[in-house]
């Protein structure tokens, strides 16, 4: 049971820096020395006034100030002063209960985490709510579906073993452009094989090597350098191309 909390506290850790990863790669223009204050100024109001690929996948803007104020939190507490602080959460659920829980989960692992707390009433104890006990079932891995497969599972495909082993480059296409010759909206986008995170992107109106090479050096910059990366719309119709470690 330890260990699948601490499981929990590792991925929670993880989040937490993937947001200051975001953080950084977005204000770090406004923070190169030599920039006077109307140089700055106008790149964080160009920043604010745009569209930005949040750690989540999902489109985002950020405000004026708050990008004022992270530049403020980087310039008194480096990188670590743009990770957000774990959450201080009253550890209300005890560690009987919920080793009693997940033995029963254990035990058959179809039953859901309503019919958990079903049988720990009727056994006398006092179980968490079915919402509280989801969450521990979801951090402990222990959530599967009526024929016992993971929920968020992908199966019958490659995945790569570990971070950085494997980066996919692909191409989503977008709207049309308003006030443009039928021009479309194009994404280029590396994404982590392993953990499926959008490591560099370059938003564009067509799917060129130039474009992509810019996406590329995004997630280099920010994510480090990968074994492999495999894209499928250029030339060679395959390219897996091994990195300098």
């Amino acid at each position: 049971m330890f260990s699948s909390v601490r499981e929990g506290e590792v991925v929670e850790d993880e989040r937490r820096r993937e947001i200051g990863l975001f953080r950084y790669v977005l204000i770090r223009p406004a923070v190169e020395p030599g920039l006077s204050r109307a140089q700055r100024s106008r790149l964080v109001r160009a920043l604010a006034e745009a569209e930005h690929l949040g750690p989540d996948g999902r489109l985002v803007r950020v405000g004026r100030s708050t990008l004022d104020d992270w530049i403020r939190a980087y310039r008194e507490g480096g990188f670590e002063a743009l990770v957000p602080k774990p959450r201080v959460v009253a550890a209300r659920t005890l560690a009987g209960v919920l080793e009693l829980a997940f033995a029963l989960k254990r035990e058959r692992s179809e039953r859901t985490a309503a019919q958990v707390h079903q049988i720990m009433l009727a056994v006398g104890e006092r179980p968490p709510t079915v919402r509280t006990l989801q969450t521990h079932f979801a951090r402990a891995g222990l959530n599967v579906r009526a024929d016992g497969r993971s929920p968020h599972k992908v199966y019958g495909r490659f995945e790569a073993s570990v971070r950085n082993e494997l980066w996919t480059g692909d191409g989503l296409h977008g709207p049309i452009l308003a006030g443009s010759a039928a021009r479309r909206a194009v994404l280029l986008a590396f994404i982590d094989d392993h953990s499926r995170l959008l490591v560099g992107w370059r938003w564009g109106t067509g799917e060129d090597v130039f474009r992509l090479e810019a996406a590329l050096r995004s997630g280099l910059m920010a994510r480090g350098v990968p074994r492999a990366i495999l894209v499928d719309f250029v030339p060679r119709n395959k390219i897996d191309l091994l990195c300098p470690a």
